[in-house]
């Protein structure tokens, strides 16, 4: 048996690989840089407990992103997007309750609603 990266073929196929590498890449981030990543996530950049926490949390989109691209299946993109919905559920449910970061915190709700429309649409079929 041999294995193969599968290359996105059409458009809605690359944009949910677009996702995935994006689920990647800010799993990396959060793993190897955990205090800026904090910073950019509004998190206090000093403490142990929140870089402990994101370093634990990290292997989870590392993971899923790689198992996305290599096996390239809808499901599993259909998996990628509802981890980036429940994201951006969570980032507006911080939002509502916490009003500290409103400006950027818009920015990042917007990016992570993006970033799971992406290999919803492919998965259900909406992009071709």
């Amino acid at each position: 048996m041999e294995l193969t990266l599968p290359w996105p073929t059409t458009t809605g196929e690359a944009l949910a690989f677009a996702s995935a590498v994006a689920a990647i890449l800010a799993g990396l981030a959060a793993l190897i840089l955990p205090g800026p990543w904090a910073g950019l996530t509004g998190e206090p950049r000093d403490r142990a407990v929140a870089s402990s926490a994101l370093r634990a949390a990290s292997g989870f989109p590392i993971g899923l992103g790689i198992v996305a691209i290599m096996l390239a299946q809808p499901l599993l993109y259909l998996a990628l997007g509802v981890g980036w919905f429940f994201c951006a559920v969570g980032r507006a449910a911080a939002l509502a309750a916490d009003r500290t970061a409103y400006g950027m915190g818009l920015v990042r709700l917007g990016l992570d609603i993006l970033l799971a429309a992406l290999p919803l649409a492919y998965a259900f079929g909406y992009l071709p």
